[in-house]
């Protein structure tokens, strides 16, 4: 399909988006959602197989070095339809934030949709796995960190 992207340009569509939805301001939470659902509807270029083009939303606290925080992963899987480099890529932005304890009723969570499976259902699903986190307060709280990277998938997804 012409309308398709190489997957190669998947991080920089993301970021793209990210740009729209935060010009020039610090991310928080409501934008990288707002981007993402956006860039979950970009057509790649992918095999026709279920586990080709997936989103994944991960979230919870974790206890690190440095005290817990609280984290809110989204990531998008990308195989390519063979033959081209890179086989495969992740696009992802994770949040964290050092008060942990607000959002310790959230609890900890990793949801995943696949388009194959239902292409039509994605808005449904984003609207059940967000809903929790917009309705917490997260949405506009600063983050202590923002993560936006890509990688080329190896590493277990979320």
């Amino acid at each position: 399909m012409p309308d398709e992207l190489p997957i190669s340009s998947a991080a920089d569509e993301f970021e793209r988006l990210l740009g729209e939805e935060s010009p020039g301001a610090a991310l928080t939470l409501a934008p990288v959602l707002d981007a993402f659902a956006r860039f979950a509807g970009v057509a790649f270029d992918v095999p026709d197989a279920p586990d080709a083009d997936g989103c994944v939303l991960t979230h919870g606290v974790t206890e690190g070095l440095e005290g817990k925080t609280f984290t809110v992963r989204v990531s998008r899987g990308l195989r390519s339809p063979g033959g081209t480099e890179p086989d495969q890529v992740r696009v992802f932005c994770e949040l964290a934030y050092e008060a942990a304890e607000p959002y310790d009723e959230l609890g900890s969570r990793a949801e995943s949709w696949f388009r194959g499976s239902n292409p039509e259902d994605f808005a449904t699903w984003w609207r059940a796995v967000t809903g929790p986190l917009r309705a917490s307060g997260l949405d506009d709280a600063s983050p202590s960190s923002v993560e936006i990277g890509a990688d080329d998938g190896s590493a277990p997804a979320g």
